[in-house]
């Protein structure tokens, strides 16, 4: 349609041109510089008739205004109005291909959405008593009473977020299941999690909780075992996630979720073969400085990401500078007092936190 115009109307400006559709072109804000721009802002958000009236209005008062020579439409029901009040305008008809290329999209996000919908998500939810805190290696079991108190708290959050308690008790820990949509909004889509928050208000214990997805049961529930273990490996409190394509979250506390696979791809496993560091390890440093947009990590930054201590985190460090993969500097970040710090400069990520491939 834009081409037709060019070519029949030579030496047009196309800045004097307005098209009603360009909001729902993906590809098209590197273009609208180019384009006149609409009076009013149109939101997908709003209904469908707001939208379609703001459209109506940007065609008329650009028109009346003399901001425009043309305009271009998608909207065959403008027609009848464009044409009553002079417009110079062009009526772009779909052709049948783009109908049905429409239709066959639509049909894939209904199938996609029916398949989410029936995917599950089992939790795994366990606490450890404070009692002997300092003993990492082997935290304090909960007791029977302590067990049934924490089912007691389920009920409650269940019933605040009006879920049906599905909760469990299952040797020394509660599991608990709930539908994906559910869980998503549970977790603001893998940012946090509700639950953990929950129960943090309410008991002084550590509590550590396991999500798995799946398609059926016993896959969810594979998963949340694997959640699990990664959460009784972090220090603290925290939640983990173990999605149907063996993808780990977590923490789910918002200050640093990273994410990693428990089989790396082949680059990253060589990578891993060559710094002689396992590959989740490698996994979680890389989506650290992801998160943080930087290759250059230090100590504590190291010791964050893995939950491990500043030392355990400088022999690895050192590690990798030793297999020439990471270089010392001394800087400061922004917004950072004091003196320069110590900072490892990772030769396989880039400037912005992304795996050099």
């Amino acid at each position: 349609g834009l081409f037709k115009i060019i070519l029949s109307n030579p030496g047009i400006d196309t800045r004097r041109i307005y098209i009603d559709f360009a909001n729902r072109i993906d590809s098209f804000d590197e273009f609208k510089d180019r384009f006149c721009p609409p009076i009013y802002s149109v939101s997908l958000s709003d209904s469908i008739h707001e939208q379609t009236r703001l459209l109506l209005k940007n065609h008329i008062e650009l028109w009346e205004n003399g901001q425009i020579d043309f305009s271009i439409t998608a909207y065959g029901h403008f027609v009848p109005e464009l044409k009553a009040r002079g417009n110079k305008f062009l009526f772009l008809t779909p052709t049948v291909e783009t109908v049905r290329n429409l239709i066959n999209s639509l049909l894939d996000e209904v199938k996609i959405q029916k398949l989410n919908n029936r995917k599950m998500v089992v939790g795994k939810v366990s606490i450890e008593s404070n009692e002997h805190k300092e003993d990492k290696l082997f935290p304090a079991a909960a007791s029977d009473d302590e067990i049934a108190l924490l089912k007691t708290k389920l009920k409650g959050f269940f019933k605040m977020h009006k879920l049906v308690d599905t909760s469990q008790q299952i040797e020394d820990y509660i599991q608990l299941e709930m539908p994906y949509e559910a869980y998503l909004s549970l977790s603001d889509h893998l940012q946090s999690c509700a639950l953990l928050t929950y129960l943090q208000r309410s008991t002084s214990h550590t509590v550590k909780i396991g999500w798995g997805a799946g398609r059926e049961y016993f896959q969810a529930r594979e998963n949340s075992e694997k959640a699990s273990r990664q959460a009784k490996a972090y220090r603290g409190s925290c939640s983990f996630f173990v999605s149907e394509d063996q993808r780990v979250t977590g923490p789910l506390d918002r200050s640093g979720t990273i994410t990693f696979k428990e089989m790396a791809n082949d680059e990253i496993m060589e990578l891993s073969e060559r710094l002689g560091i396992h590959n989740i390890n490698l996994q979680k440093i890389i989506s650290y400085a992801s998160i943080l947009g930087i290759n250059k990590l230090s100590s504590e930054d190291v010791a964050n990401c893995l939950s491990i201590t500043v030392r355990g985190a400088n022999r690895i460090l050192n590690q990798i500078e030793e297999k020439a993969y990471a270089g010392i500097i001394h800087e400061k970040r922004e917004n950072t007092k004091g003196r320069p710090k110590k900072y490892y400069e990772m030769t396989f990520i880039d400037g912005q936190g992304n795996f050099k491939s």
